[in-house]
């Protein structure tokens, strides 16, 4: 305890950082795109007064910018109402506070549930006069707040002391319910050393270097905070809680936001090859990816990179070390950069130290994400294909994996498993469809222009696909299948080209968005469009519902994981016709006598479930869905 306390009064000043770098001055570039968007009050109609003053205002608070943009390109919405004004204070004030430290219960209250006269008010103020002044002082009240706690951290041994004593105290599970009073709020405040000092702990460290590694990351959280509070950052906060407020799905990704969503739809990252956490002397790797840069330098399991030298680091001049330890954001992001450059790096290996200088490259990430599993039945070995998500190259990395499937195995069903998978990229979701439908129209995107006036595009398998399963085929989903998951289900659906089983109905996703690139300032995430099945169909809010109902107790509960319904601001959808060719189409690839096939499968598993009433789990569903595969094989077979 004594080493510990010791640590502590040294690490304080560590804390000083942020009243230096919290300042940082703005930057503008004018990177948001232009829009001549009719920007509306709550009554929905045009306000040419606000919409004259709004444009001249854009030049100064882009905030005004992006949210016009927004409402331009949007679906559905076109005006901003008090309902959308009020969900976006009450988002500004969680980007402000996310883990509940610096404001009240009662602020948070008060805030959250505005008269409707204030709420316009706040609006009209905002686009007509560019008057910030809510989102300011809420800003503002948490600021100080942690201005206060910091300069009391750094004076008072006492208080710094309590942070010893709350270590042994501190739950497991972070307490994130708003403080009730000042007093609640210093104690959230040395919650956070005390929760971060018993995770390090739990992994391995020394309860002193537990203790400064939670200084190191409360400094990072602090200092990132404070950063985004600058003039620049308070534009883009303001624009990201009125854009999350059009629906749950719209939302402006600030840079490293941006940056972290391009990696996980790529599937690749350029960089070195490794994995890795953060440790007391820098950044430990745990894994050398086989053929990586890495691997090429001789870097090994076990080794603590302390230092990088690159010269794309702000401050510092070419080929200058940069001490990992000291860094204000994620460690690993100083590995990565454009494929072809250098960067050199100082390793602690034991007790040597030595310098290594590694070229990136493109790394992919997407080696595990697809699996097959083969199961042995009466009726032959039967495929379940799962994957983790529809980011880029999913869907040739998926045909390559069945091909090489299908060369080494008498395969006589395929089960596509879309339990769990959130969706993706569209494209990849039709190219996974032309794996087992050769033509035909894959998806509609559709939405209303302000004017009511309906847009339809027909997006359809590309006419050179050449199929690779078109046997027997069974769709296993779940309550948490969403999106694009959604879309292929019920795409083959549509086409009677599977039998889709699962719980009562998908996610409830029926929303495209698309991104728009502010050169450097993020993305801009927008819900655009709703998709349709090619029969016409919407997954939006309902779901998908299966042809086979599987019990689950797992994820039937709505308040076990939100869904789309469960959330405010969720899209309504409307009606739409099947595209142009799919009657066509559909003549290709329904399964014989599909009606009575299905009622024969139904009974065969409501059977199979009665002989074993246990099959609610993931595990048993699994089982079911092989035995559904198996009787499909036998009952097209007998029909044939």
């Amino acid at each position: 305890m004594k080493q510990l306390k010791v640590i502590l009064a040294t690490a304080v000043a560590s804390l000083l950082v942020v009243s230096v770098q919290g300042r940082a001055a703005a930057r503008g570039d004018g990177a948001y795109a232009d829009s001549t968007a009719r920007t509306t009050v709550s009554s929905g109609k045009p306000c040419s007064q606000i919409l004259r003053a709004s444009l001249k205002l854009r030049q100064s608070l882009p905030e005004i910018g992006l949210i016009q943009e927004a409402l331009k390109n949007h679906v559905s919405v076109r005006a901003i109402t008090p309902a959308i004004t009020q969900r976006a204070i009450i988002n500004f004030m969680n980007l402000v506070d996310p883990l509940h430290v610096t404001l009240t219960a009662q602020e948070r209250e008060t805030l959250a549930h505005m008269p409707e006269t204030d709420l316009e008010a706040v609006q009209t103020n905002l686009f007509s006069e560019g008057d910030r002044e809510i989102f300011l002082g809420i800003a503002k009240t948490a600021v100080n707040r942690l201005y206060l706690l910091n300069k009391k951290f750094l004076s008072e041994k006492p208080f710094r002391d309590r942070v010893l004593q709350q270590i042994n105290n501190q739950p497991n599970a972070m307490n994130t319910s708003p403080p009730k009073d000042e007093a609640q709020i210093e104690s959230r405040y040395l919650d956070l050393f005390a929760w971060w000092t018993k995770f390090y702990f739990y992994r391995g460290y020394t309860q002193p270097d537990a203790f400064v590694m939670a200084i190191r990351t409360v400094r990072r959280g602090i200092v990132s905070f404070m950063q985004t509070l600058n003039t620049e950052g308070m534009s883009l906060l303001i624009a990201k809680a009125y854009i999350g407020a059009l629906d749950p799905h719209s939302m402006l990704e600030l840079p490293i936001e941006a940056a972290m969503h391009q990696i996980r739809m790529s599937g690749q990252i350029s960089g070195i090859g490794i994995k890795s956490f953060e440790h007391f002397n820098g950044l430990k790797i745990f894994k050398i990816l086989s053929g990586s840069p890495a691997e090429k330098a001789g870097l090994k399991s076990g080794d603590i990179i302390t230092h990088v030298a690159d010269p794309r680091f702000a401050g510092k001049k070419n080929g200058s070390w940069y001490l990992l330890r000291s860094a204000q954001e994620p460690m690993d992001l100083y590995l990565n950069g454009p494929a072809g450059s250098t960067v050199t790096v100082r390793v602690q290996r034991g007790a040597q130290s030595f310098e290594k200088t590694v070229t990136r490259e493109a790394i992919s990430l997407a080696e595990s994400k697809i699996k097959i599993d083969l199961s042995s039945t009466p009726q032959g070995e039967i495929a379940r294909v799962r994957f983790d998500g529809f980011y880029y190259g999913v869907g040739h990395q998926l045909r390559q994996a069945l091909e090489e499937t299908l060369q080494h195995h008498k395969i006589s069903a395929v089960i596509l498993d879309l339990r769990d998978n959130p969706g993706g990229l569209i494209d990849e979701m039709i190219k996974v469809l032309g794996i087992f439908i050769k033509s035909g129209p894959a998806l509609q995107l559709a939405h209303r222009d302000s004017n009511g006036q309906l847009h339809v595009e027909v997006l359809r398998i590309s006419p050179e696909n050449n199929p690779v399963w078109l046997g027997p085929l069974v769709v296993l989903t779940d309550s948490y299948s969403a999106s694009a998951s959604e879309a292929l289900a019920g795409a083959l659906q549509d086409y009677r080209r599977a039998i889709v089983i699962g719980s009562e109905s998908t996610y409830g996703k029926g929303s495209a968005q698309n991104g728009i690139d502010l050169r450097g300032n993020g993305m801009l995430k927008l819900t655009t469009n709703l998709f349709f099945t090619p029969a016409g169909r919407t997954p939006q809010i309902v779901g998908i519902s299966p042809d086979i109902v599987l019990p689950n107790d797992e994820v039937n509960a709505d308040g076990a994981r939100p869904r789309e319904r469960n959330f405010s601001g969720v899209i309504e959808p409307f009606d739409l016709s099947p595209a142009s060719g799919f009657d066509d189409a559909l003549k290709e690839t329904l399964i014989p006598s599909i009606n009575s096939v299905i009622l024969t499968l139904k009974q065969k598993a409501k059977n199979q479930l009665a002989q074993h009433p246990i099959y609610t789990s993931y595990k048993q569903n699994t089982r079911e869905a092989v035995q559904i595969a198996a009787d499909l094989v036998q009952l097209l077979h007998e029909n044939h």
